[in-house]
């Protein structure tokens, strides 16, 4: 990494456009035929590493993270120090997980020579991360760079490191991670724009109580448009779970996303993403084409196809305050399986 010391942002990502479609088509090829590349092949690209630190794609730096970054600038040296100390550890931890995922691989894979290079190339430069905390624990300035149209960059005693992800499409939920633990120790109205509102928004989705009908047909529960039709047949008491199951994750799926609204993430409805989080509990939802996320325990909604697909009139509906939109499910839609 200190091979690099000097050297301007701009010119990092021009290291980045040069030498990126190499690496690129190298681990494409290796992962496409699972042929031995050779340790000394790989661990080559172990000196661009710390230019190239992922394949990250061409991204849009109107995100929350990129003007949370951009805000700070004129924040307090400590503020901005604090940041940055979480943004690494964040960092730090995603790219210690890429090494074990890759070493994983490589046990699978008959212990590809290329897959355990990979591995270390990934770890060293996971290693570097904390030598840079500990410049800025001792006092080093800390500098923010916004390059045009990738992620913001960290620069610390003559180091510079691109704030991004080891896999392009987590780097929402790195973001995400990151702002979420700072915001968590930290005033960030102060920091960052927000869109006024004369409604409040809870820290967090209390708990639900559905209103419950029972009719000739089978239960129904109730909460705030939402409504879920059980049949006759279908246990009472598992239906309860999955009712109040529901209604709590779409109540901290709604929240969670009256957050977004406000610090003024674009939530593109039509294109909701969720998927499971690597190596985490919890689960993310994509919001837009720039990779923004929200991070959530939704067990029930990533379970069952379809359901986010649903419910999502209903949730754009409460939180842009456009016309009121009911939403009506049947649990035999679902494949839902009494215990």
């Amino acid at each position: 990494m200190s091979g690099h010391g000097g050297k301007s942002v701009t010119e990092l990502w021009m290291f980045h456009d040069k030498h990126l479609g190499v690496l690129r088509r190298l681990w494409a090829r290796f992962r496409a035929v699972r042929r031995p590349l050779g340790t000394a092949l790989l661990m080559g690209f172990t000196l661009l590493w710390p230019a190239v630190a992922s394949a990250v794609e061409q991204v849009s730096l109107d995100t929350r993270f990129a003007r949370f970054v951009k805000s700070l600038q004129g924040a307090s040296p400590d503020l901005q120090a604090q940041f940055a100390l979480r943004a690494l550890d964040e960092l730090a931890a995603a790219y210690r997980a890429e090494a074990e995922l890759a070493r994983a691989e490589a046990r699978s894979v008959d212990s590809d020579p290329g897959l355990i290079g990979w591995s270390l190339a990934v770890e060293q430069f996971s290693r570097q991360l904390p030598l840079v905390a500990e410049d800025i624990q001792r006092g080093f300035p800390v500098a923010f760079h916004l390059p045009k149209s990738q992620p913001p960059a960290l620069r610390v005693a003559d180091r510079t490191i691109i704030l991004s992800h080891p896999r392009p499409d987590l780097q929402g939920v790195y973001e995400q991670a990151v702002l979420g633990e700072f915001c968590a120790r930290q005033r960030c109205i102060d920091i960052e724009p927000v869109t006024p509102s004369a409604k409040p928004i809870p820290v967090s989705a209390g708990q639900v109580r559905p209103r419950w009908e029972f009719t000739e047909l089978g239960p129904r529960c109730s909460l705030g448009g939402v409504h879920l039709k059980f049949d006759s047949e279908f246990d009472l008491a598992a239906a309860r779970r999955f009712c109040t199951q529901l209604m709590q994750e779409l109540s901290v799926l709604a929240t969670e996303l009256a957050w977004q609204l406000r610090h003024l993430v674009a939530i593109e409805w039509e294109e909701l993403q969720l998927a499971a989080n690597p190596g985490r509990t919890d689960h993310r939802l994509r919001l837009n084409a720039a990779g923004e996320a929200v991070l959530a325990s939704l067990p029930l909604l990533y379970a069952t196809p379809g359901l986010l697909a649903q419910v999502t009139p209903w949730l754009r509906s409460k939180l842009t305050e456009v016309d009121t939109v009911d939403v009506v499910l049947q649990s035999s839609q679902f494949d839902w399986v009494a215990p």
